[in-house]
């Protein structure tokens, strides 16, 4: 009986661990240890720009995951929707909260770091992602 609660619970988390790909645990990974454990470190690179060159390709591959559960299986973020979440995060990130919250500071480079990220998942990550679904399909 143990034996086989171990088995199906086995089973669960591969099919959770394949929801996403391995890059995407890996970079929230490394997001949530910036965020919550690292902080300050001293380094302008961790402590200001890191989380901002993540966050857009993790909130794009889960803008993606929910599309194709709520649309088609095989739905694809065009370009063009990820420069709109890249402005999205943009103005509210570094124009709006800043004004009212000190929690936020508008730095340019944060923008800089939105569209590389975005740019990255776009063509990089994503079509890499797409063609090991078009081998898989085959």
């Amino acid at each position: 009986m143990v034996i086989r609660s171990w088995t199906g619970l086995v089973g669960i988390s591969k099919k959770i661990l394949l929801l996403f790909p391995y890059w995407f645990y890996i970079f929230l990974s490394i997001f949530l240890v910036n965020r919550y454990w690292l902080k300050p470190t001293g380094n302008i690179l961790l402590d200001g720009w890191l989380n901002d060159l993540l966050c857009v390709p993790i909130l794009l591959e889960l803008v993606q995951f929910s599309m194709r559960i709520l649309l088609r299986k095989n739905y694809t973020l065009s370009t063009f929707q990820m420069l709109v979440s890249v402005v999205y995060c943009s103005v509210l990130f570094e124009s709006i909260l800043p004004k009212y919250s000190s929690a936020y500071q508008s730095d340019f480079i944060d923008i800089i770091c939105y569209t590389i990220g975005g740019f990255t998942w776009s063509f990089y990550l994503n079509k890499r992602h797409q063609l090991n679904e078009i081998k898989s399909e085959s």
